[in-house]
């Protein structure tokens, strides 16, 4: 049969290239390994600024502990009965009656001043960690806070979904507790001739994430790559320039191989899922799937595909490590039209295994969580800051969830001609509504009937 492929790619997965200059066909550049991933100065200094509010937040805080064990031990039981707004006030007085700082907020405060900030940078995951296994608590709950906030400010500037749905004879509220983060894994090897224009990679794996604030529940939604939909077309300056309807893959490529590309992808998933609201998306170079796999020591799964040369075979218990984790949910035998869906549900398998077998190699050893945020800054590109992070992670952890729902969307997959290729057939997926319907339904709606 005719070997199904992507408009824009090829299955040539040596050649790692970038067209530049909108529909120029003529200009070619090559990519930096960098090109989607690695953290600018900015990024790191705005986290290090963050950081530097939370250890000056933590010093106060333990500063106040400090004067208000003080003040306990020379008032009696009934004098501590006032109110809390009255306590604030008596405090404060208390505060600047004082000309000293206790040791332990002034040595916090010092220590941090003189860190400097490529120690800063991972210390921000060590930080995370050691707060939500008992840590500080005046940190915590001003990065919660602030974490919090900010998603709630992004639902806000979103459609209004107050509507009630009515499906199959049910009713469904919109969840106001749900947040959501979509998750691409990026493609740039791949490309059909050099005379396609403005190729920056592919989001070959797509899949949307979301925390439910208010008990913790963690769902995710798969997509298929081929999914049809409208896709904002830009060129390499962030210029609109039309919407066409193409694969959910192509909405990278049709932006700026940055934040453009990842709002993009970010948008046509929403349009999918019925205009969903999705602030967050954290898109990974698929290269740097190999290490960040092996910084919690590999994924330990059954094969539900062979990949001979990496020693996987499929019905066999495997443990990645390596190049062997990104062979498996990369590679796809082109010959077969519904290679992309297979594939997809590789993915879905790694995920869960991956995620199962984070915690417990965190626990086991500290140091694996600096590698994951060192690591994934050199292949990612994400507007989830480090209190959103904390924020999901310590709602998930204080609500004792271990595991999660998923949902794929189902459909049929069908192949047309290329138009500039006559042996060449394009793969094209159309979701079914009910799929979609139930998905969303279910992630993000509450039967209340």
């Amino acid at each position: 049969m005719k070997k199904p492929i992507d408009p824009n790619l090829n299955s040539n997965e040596s050649e790692d290239i970038l067209f530049n200059g909108g529909y120029d066909e003529n200009k070619i550049i090559e990519v930096e390994q960098s090109s989607i991933s690695n953290k600018t100065q900015n990024d790191i200094q705005t986290q290090t600024n963050e950081l530097n509010k939370i250890v000056e937040k933590t010093a106060d805080e333990m500063e106040h502990r400090h004067h208000h064990h003080h003040h306990h031990h020379h008032s009696s039981s009934g004098e501590h009965r006032h109110s809390h707004s009255h306590h604030s006030s008596h405090s404060s007085k208390h505060h600047k009656s004082h000309k000293h700082k206790s040791s332990a907020s002034r040595k916090l405060k010092r220590k941090w001043k003189n860190m400097s900030k490529w120690i800063k940078v991972p210390f921000v995951i060590i930080l995370i960690i050691a707060i939500l296994v008992g840590g500080i608590e005046g940190a915590l709950s001003y990065i919660k806070y602030k974490g919090k906030n900010d998603f709630v400010s992004a639902t806000i500037t979103d459609k209004n979904h107050d509507e009630i749905i009515t499906y199959k004879g049910h009713k469904y509220a919109f969840n106001e507790n749900v947040v959501s983060i979509a998750f691409m894994g990026i493609d740039q090897r791949e490309m059909l001739s050099k005379n396609d224009a403005d190729f920056v990679g592919c989001a070959d794996a797509d899949v949307v994430v979301t925390v439910d604030t208010g008990n913790g529940a963690v769902k995710i939604i798969n997509i298929p790559r081929d999914t049809m939909v409208d896709v904002d077309v830009y060129n390499d300056t962030g210029v609109f320039l039309s919407t066409d309807n193409v694969q959910l893959c192509l909405a990278y490529a049709y932006g700026d191989g940055k934040e453009k590309s990842c709002e993009n992808v970010t948008k046509a998933i929403s349009r999918i899922l019925y205009n969903v609201p999705i602030n967050k998306y954290f898109a990974l170079d698929l290269e740097g799937v190999a290490p960040i796999n092996d910084a919690i020591g590999g994924v330990t799964l059954e094969a539900q595909y062979s990949v001979p040369d990496k020693g996987i075979i499929k019905g066999q218990t495997v443990t990645l490590k390596g190049d062997m984790a990104e062979a498996y949910v990369r590679t796809r035998d082109m010959d077969y039209l519904e290679a992309s869906l297979n594939r997809s549900a590789r993915i879905e398998q790694y995920v869960k295994a991956f995620a199962q077998q984070l915690i417990p190699a965190v626990k086991k050893d500290f140091g694996v969580v600096t590698d994951l945020y060192n690591t994934a800054s050199k292949y990612s590109k994400t507007n989830i800051t480090l209190n959103n992070a904390t924020y999901l992670a310590s709602t998930v952890l204080d609500k004792g969830i271990d595991s999660f729902e998923t949902y794929t969307i189902t459909g049929s997959m069908t192949e047309t001609k290329h138009t500039k290729y006559p042996d060449a057939v394009i793969a094209e997926f159309t979701p079914d509504e009910d799929s979609v319907m139930e998905a969303v339904l279910n992630t993000y709606y509450i039967q209340i009937d």
